[in-house]
C-alpha cells in the first residue's frame, strides 16, 4: 500500500510502460503525424520499460514477459 493507501493495480505499471513507449517512438519518428509515429512503433525493439525488454512483433502484437515486481516490506516481489 503506499501514501495514498491503496494497492497499486498491474495497470498502472502498464499504463506506465505504454506512455514511455510512445514517447520514445515520437521522438524517434521526428515528426507528429500518425503514420510517423506508427512506422516507428512498429521498429520498437528490446524498449526497456518496468515490464522488461519491450518489443512489437510483424503483426504488431506486443512481446514482453508480463512480469511485474512490487516493493512489500522492503523486498520485491512478483505481482499476481
Amino acid at each position: 500500500m503506499d501514501a495514498h493507501g491503496i494497492e497499486a493495480e498491474p495497470w498502472a505499471a502498464q499504463s506506465y510502460a505504454t506512455l514511455y513507449i510512445l514517447a520514445d517512438a515520437i521522438v524517434k519518428a521526428e515528426t507528429k503525424d500518425a503514420a510517423g509515429i506508427r512506422d516507428a512503433l512498429a521498429q520498437t525493439m528490446d524498449f526497456p520499460t518496468i515490464l522488461g525488454n519491450f518489443s512489437f512483433d510483424p503483426n504488431g502484437e506486443a512481446l514482453y514477459d508480463p512480469i511485474i515486481l512490487r516493493v512489500n516490506g522492503g523486498v520485491f516481489e512478483v505481482y499476481e
